[in-house]
């Protein structure tokens, strides 16, 4: 950002901002509605905040703006509705849902146990002691050398620099005064840790300097030396070798180094504990087998055993191995190929029902963060669950409707007609025409290979011997350029003839001959039902989803109230979290910040605003136009204002009628 973006936003953010309306308490009621056995129930701005504090904190920042909570506040009213009609229709006792209830659930609890059961929080001091003593090499110091640092232009300004230096002049001068390298400059000269490994900062590498800055004496000017990146001169001031650090400092980092190794033998030994405990019996003989490197189902009567947990009453076969199979992620499925990794599969879900069991036996389903995560999935369930009964399920997908739906929207399914041409193109109308009436000959003769030779030597548009498989009635010719009036030629011509010369838009000579004409046609019914199906599902889904969620607005008497969150934050705050969404070149964010500020607070900030939204496009979201209708806003809408003259700066700029970077160095 330039030096006058700086300014602005400084002045910009330095601003005095208006302070308005207080926010909405938590207690304030946003919506209200009955439940289906006819009770009021309330929404409150509290029920909103714990909404957006469990939203990903990359995607926060968009619902902190008034619409965002708006948003929020609507998606809390149709989940409140949807809920009620899952309680009415007792779905928390359907099957279905209390299998998605249970398989989500064991995660969370099997998180707990984890981190509960195999935590490890010390080690025996002895150990960390003995690992520290066989690996010092890994808590050795670094070697770090500073020196003063003058690069010189040739031997003779560097032994003047040293003399005068040797003389006590100050440094700042000498290195100001004969110093060619910028970037130490930058630094004052002083540059610091060095390492020895050849590479010095500001430099680069050179293995020849860094040797003589290690070899040197302490405050004692060395120079000028020659290397391959120029002559040098340098005053070492402090050289540390590499030390052994103290065994307290490095304790928690050796801790943390053998941690996971002894988190993992305890995790090995309690799952051997509990295989013998649940009686386990895993045949993997079976898994590795090419039976189980298949995805085709096996008969009933071959449909073998394959896990078997008797104390859990828990009984896998063939089939429903296969079923875990194809649960894998894609870019993982390769590797069942190999039996090795199938058996690791197998054995991990059996891992998980066994801690699953063995975490309800010690109570961990209890533990107060799995019953606050649990009151969320077995909510979020029943009302999906309840989104399938009343929209998902009652959206049947017929072929006529399907058909339907390709004949009311056939255009999109339209292939333009195109032309197949050879392309002859060179550099002089003298060469085109020599060229022309050779090809001619070859192609009277029927000698393609002639053809293909003389364009592969000569054309200036060789690939693929010219041919262009399809040109569209567009104004370009596909692969070789945008052409108007080529294109218009080559669909004005006749088919297998050769054109006459013409210079197209490059300067090139050029003239064709159409091979094929593909006319207009669409694609079949049968080529896009796969894409009609999923269009027309989602929309179908929408209607339905629209009708329903009306239904249950009235049938529960959903009320909103967000009106009450249009003062939800001051200019202040908003300028604050504009400025914050700026520092992480968040910009789009930033701009909707201040929209918020135009529409709440046009008075007394929106010339700010204005500029602001305006500097954004201009110098970050590259968007000259829109940047001058903010910046013209500023100077036609707040004529009175502060920025009226900054805003005329930037249209200026704009324009390229002034250089931003010769007036912000001024």
């Amino acid at each position: 950002m330039t030096k006058m973006s700086l300014k602005l936003s400084t002045l910009l953010l330095l601003g005095v901002f208006a302070l308005f309306a207080a926010k909405p308490s938590k207690d304030t009621v946003l919506g209200e509605y009955k439940t289906y056995n006819n009770e009021r129930k309330i929404i409150t701005k509290q029920e909103l905040d714990e909404k957006i504090k469990k939203i990903p904190p990359m995607y926060k920042s968009r619902f902190l703006t008034v619409e965002g909570q708006q948003r929020i506040l609507k998606t809390i009213g149709t989940e409140a509705v949807f809920e009620q009609e899952a309680l009415a229709l007792d779905l928390e006792k359907d099957e279905k849902i209390k299998k998605n209830i249970l398989n989500a659930s064991k995660p969370v609890i099997n998180g707990i146990y984890f981190q509960k059961e195999f935590d490890i929080d010390r080690l025996p001091e002895d150990e960390l002691k003995e690992y520290y003593d066989t690996h010092n090499k890994d808590f050795m110091t670094r070697r770090s050398i500073s020196v003063r640092y003058i690069q010189t232009e040739n031997k003779k300004s560097g032994k003047k620099a040293v003399k005068k230096l040797k003389k006590g002049a100050d440094f700042n001068e000498i290195m100001n005064e004969y110093s060619i390298n910028k970037e130490a400059v930058k630094k004052q000269g002083l540059i610091e840790n060095i390492r020895g490994n050849g590479f010095i900062v500001t430099v680069g590498k050179d293995k020849k300097l860094d040797d003589a800055i290690k070899n040197a004496d302490l405050d004692k000017w060395v120079g000028p030396i020659k290397t391959d990146t120029g002559w040098h001169v340098f005053n070492k001031i402090r050289h540390e070798e590499p030390e052994l650090k103290d065994f307290k400092s490095v304790a928690k980092r050796i801790f943390d180094k053998l941690r996971p190794k002894y988190q993992k033998e305890k995790q090995e030994a309690r799952m051997a504990e509990l295989m013998k405990k649940y009686e386990v019996v895993i045949d993997t003989a079976m898994i590795a087998s090419e039976k189980m490197n298949s995805s085709v189902k096996v008969e009933e009567k071959d449909n073998a055993v394959v896990v078997s947990i008797p104390k859990l009453n828990l009984e896998w076969k063939h089939n429903d191995i296969l079923k875990k199979f194809k649960k894998i992620p894609p870019q993982e499925r390769q590797s069942l190929a190999n039996s090795d990794f199938r058996n690791k599969i197998v054995r991990r879900d059996v891992e998980n029902e066994l801690v699953y069991a063995d975490a309800l036996e010690k109570g961990y389903d209890e533990d107060p963060s799995v019953i606050e995560q649990m009151k969320d999935i077995k909510r979020g369930k029943i009302i999906s669950g309840c989104y399938d009964k009343v929209v998902t399920d009652q959206v049947v997908l017929t072929e006529d409707l399907m058909k339907k739906y390709y004949e009311d929207n056939k255009e999109k399914y339209k292939k333009n007609k195109n032309r197949k041409i050879q392309l002859f193109a060179f550099a002089s109308e003298e060469e085109a025409s020599r060229m022309k009436k050779q090809i001619a000959e070859f192609m009277e003769k029927g000698d393609n290979e002639a053809v293909r030779n003389l364009v592969n030597d000569n054309s200036v548009f060789p690939k693929n011997y010219g041919i262009i498989e399809k040109v569209y009635p567009n104004g370009i010719v596909s692969g070789y350029g945008k052409d108007q009036k080529l294109n218009e030629m080559i669909w004005n011509a006749e088919l297998n003839k050769l054109s006459k010369i013409v210079q197209d838009q490059k300067g090139n000579c050029v003239f064709f001959k159409v091979l094929d004409e593909t006319p207009e046609s669409y694609k079949s019914f049968e080529d896009v039902i796969l894409t009609i199906k999923m269009n027309l599902k989602r929309k179908m889904l929408k209607a339905k989803f629209e009708e329903v969620e009306a239904e249950l607005d009235e049938k529960y008497s959903l009320k909103l109230y967000p009106e009450k969150l249009v003062i939800r934050l001051t200019a202040k705050e908003l300028f604050d979290l504009a400025a914050e969404s700026q520092k992480k070149r968040k910009y789009k964010d930033a701009v909707n910040y201040y929209n918020q500020i135009l529409k709440n607070y046009n008075e007394t900030d929106g010339y700010r605003a204005s500029f602001m939204i305006g500097f954004l496009y201009s110098e970050e979201l590259k968007d000259n136009e829109t940047a001058k209708k903010y910046f013209n806003s500023v100077i036609n809408d707040y004529p009175k204002s502060d920025l009226h003259e900054s805003a005329e700066f930037m249209l200026k700029s704009i324009n390229g009628e002034v250089d931003i970077f010769q007036e912000s160095g001024k």
